[in-house]
């Protein structure tokens, strides 16, 4: 009986753990399956679209857009420079004046050999277009409209470099007309000499003649320089980090380098050098910054565009002389 009873029991329990067992297993398996269902919805689950995803680099509500005013303003600049080109400089009396400084750079940097001068001056030519051209083709339609899809900014970016550079070539020409100086070359015209110049030769018989002060080369290097350096204070063209200055730095190197050569060419004095540098950063930082990327927020929500956040606002603008930080509170 005793024995009978052992195995009795010995069938229960034997039976008890069987279930428990098989109880085990199927909770095990249960939960391999909830995994693998979880894994296979990670895996199914569509990825955000890439036009979906918020674009880095766009046009702020809060800056300035190109409006009837800009385009005016545009328009007015490209008339002045138009007409003073037309009227051109006062070959009866032109301004012949020198300083110590003029002649003392003019010593150090000119080029002693003609043919040297001219290939300065072919090189000043390119850097030039180099300069002017890079807000419009690299920033503008190659960083923002192509690598980042920002259309938008890319067309309120050329209108921008546009106003500055009419801006920029009108106080040029003015300056030119009102002032008619002398190019340093004008003093070889038809001296005779083996230094000197043909006093029939191109540039001897030519209003460019007196179109010396101010730099145009110099102030529309620095003017676009500016224009870059803008874009990328205000746009992570390349990143928000330092790389993104790096266009900046460059601009500002090859706009120092025209001025450079517009003097080694002997094209240009110091002076008229400087003023232009002086001329093309201010309306390149100070055009933008006034027109653009300044705080525009209340004249966009009287034209019926969105209003920003009362949150602060801190703007740092570079200028020729130092910096100034301006704040919204």
């Amino acid at each position: 009986m005793s024995s009978s009873v052992r195995i009795l029991a010995a069938i229960l329990a034997w039976s008890v753990a069987s279930s428990a067992s098989a109880q085990a297993e199927e909770d095990a398996q249960a939960e391999v399956d909830a995994h693998a269902e979880v894994d296979l919805q990670v895996h199914l689950e569509p990825e955000e679209p890439h036009d979906a995803m918020e674009e880095p680099v766009h046009w702020h509500r809060e800056w300035g857009r190109a409006g009837l005013a800009n385009y005016a303003m545009m328009g007015a600049t490209a008339a002045i420079a138009l007409t003073n080109i037309i009227i051109g400089s006062d070959e009866e009396s032109p301004n012949r004046g020198r300083n110590d400084l003029d002649e003392g750079v003019r010593g150090a940097l000119r080029l002693g050999v003609e043919q040297q001068r001219l290939i300065a001056r072919d090189f000043s030519d390119g850097l030039l277009t180099a300069m002017t051209s890079t807000p419009i083709l690299i920033d503008a339609l190659v960083l923002a409209a192509w690598q980042h899809e920002s259309e938008d900014a890319a067309v309120q970016m050329i209108l921008i470099h546009a106003e500055v550079v009419a801006f920029t070539l009108a106080l040029q020409t003015s300056a030119n007309v009102l002032l008619s100086r002398e190019r340093p070359y004008g003093r070889t015209c038809g001296g005779g000499g083996p230094d000197d110049l043909p006093g029939e030769s191109f540039f001897c018989d030519s209003p460019d003649r007196f179109y010396s002060f101010f730099s145009g080369h110099t102030s529309q290097s620095f003017a676009s320089a500016a224009v870059v350096c803008s874009f990328h204070m205000n746009m992570p063209l390349l990143g928000n980090g330092p790389e993104n200055m790096i266009p900046c730095v460059t601009a500002m190197a090859g706009a120092a380098a025209t001025g450079l050569l517009r003097i080694a060419g002997d094209m240009h004095y110091a002076t008229d050098v400087l003023t232009g540098m002086a001329v093309g950063l201010t309306t390149g930082f100070m055009l933008p910054w006034l027109l653009h990327f300044g705080d525009h927020t209340g004249e966009n929500a009287r034209e019926g565009g969105e209003s920003s956040s009362g949150d602060p606002q801190v703007t740092f603008l570079p200028t020729p002389t130092g910096a100034s930080l301006f704040g919204v509170f």
